[in-house]
């Protein structure tokens, strides 16, 4: 896949981020348009894209300071999968999500 530049994508969340500063309506808009998802993926971060995971938590942190509507829709977010830890699997362990809770839980795996 072709990226535009090198760093893309820590320049479009440091946008994201710095927008939403103390601006409810901004932080509205990025809730409405379904933004919530994409930035909190990046709070993970990624090999060689310096300071992305930095600034997808300085988005969030400014997108729930002003905004009930984003707080809320966080809040309402489930895990829909669990991937799997290599550190996990080595000592037969494993992730799976609870049918009841929606909340991942570690289990014994056989081998």
């Amino acid at each position: 896949s072709r990226v535009p530049w090198s760093g893309y994508r820590v320049d479009l969340i440091a946008i994201i981020g710095n927008a939403a500063f103390n601006r409810a309506r901004v932080c509205d808009d990025v809730a409405n348009l379904g933004g919530l998802p994409i930035v909190l993926n990046h709070t993970r971060g990624e090999e060689g894209e310096a300071y992305l995971r930095e600034w997808a938590l300085w988005a969030v942190r400014n997108l729930t300071q002003s905004s009930e509507l984003a707080r809320s829709k966080i809040a309402e977010l489930q895990p829909q999968a669990v991937e799997e830890s290599e550190e996990l699997l080595s000592r037969s362990l494993g992730v799976e999500l609870n049918r009841e809770t929606g909340r991942p839980r570690v289990v014994r795996r056989e081998q």
